[in-house]
């Protein structure tokens, strides 16, 4: 089985080569607070204060793509894209935000009008 490992940026892999025989294996790409690290020191962290996670859609983009992970059925509609996407964008972010559905995440099913 894969195990937990850390990946710098410029390190180069073929996640589906690497990941592909097992179905719920994936990457998690962190953007912590609009940045992207490759390794999150904890003294970035800033304690007591609210931290919202949120994972993009795979071929998506962050305007209609981001999807809250708050809660079980968050995590369960985040699965559904491991089998055939093995890098999923996950971001955070402190205090407020915009995204007014955080701990209701939009039906995937329902149709949007813009």
């Amino acid at each position: 089985m894969v195990k937990w490992q850390i990946r710098a940026d410029m390190d180069e892999i073929d996640l589906n080569a690497a990941y592909g025989a097992y179905l719920a294996v994936f990457s998690i790409k962190l953007h912590y607070s609009g940045s992207s690290r490759s390794f999150l020191s904890l003294d970035c962290v800033e304690e007591g204060k609210l931290l919202y996670y949120h994972f993009k859609k795979p071929f998506s983009n962050l305007d209609i793509g981001l999807y809250a992970l708050a809660s079980d059925r968050d995590i369960h509609h985040l699965s559904t894209f491991i089998g055939n996407h093995k890098l999923i964008d996950v971001y955070t972010k402190h205090g407020k935000i915009m995204l007014h559905t955080h701990f209701v995440s939009p039906n995937p099913n329902k149709n949007r009008i813009q």
